[in-house]
């Protein structure tokens, strides 16, 4: 079964970028510049297809999982993190409300769910 598996392949990293985009796209609204949606979807492409490439090696029964970009793993703390700290250092003057925007937030709870963020981190 798992010789099977080889054969499965993982998507470009074009593709994670595509699909990235898109989901951020959506969010948007045309809000913010293409500029911050196109290069958070470059750096969180290049971090996925590595973390996907990586986890296929490491976790051969789950190749077919780790073999094309689920959008879910977008939306989860770790990623937020992530996110945050390329928006605010890359955008400093728009971080909080394009965060706001692609998290689906105000910019109130926003700001509280980057405290509770950096308290989690600094347990």
């Amino acid at each position: 079964m798992l010789l099977g598996n080889r054969n499965i392949v993982l998507d470009s990293r074009e593709v994670f970028f595509k699909k990235i985009k898109s989901f951020y796209s959506k969010k948007n609204q045309k809000l913010h510049q293409k500029k911050m949606i196109e290069e958070l979807s470059v750096f969180l492409a290049d971090y996925f297809f590595k973390q996907y490439s990586d986890f296929r090696v490491e976790y051969p029964k789950s190749i077919k999982r780790y073999s094309s970009l689920k959008l879910s793993d977008l939306d989860n703390p770790f990623t937020h993190d992530k996110i945050i700290s390329f928006i605010r250092e890359k955008f400093i003057r728009d971080y909080v409300s394009f965060c706001s925007l692609i998290f689906e937030m105000t910019e109130n709870d926003f700001l509280e769910y980057e405290k509770s963020r950096v308290r989690f981190n600094n347990w």
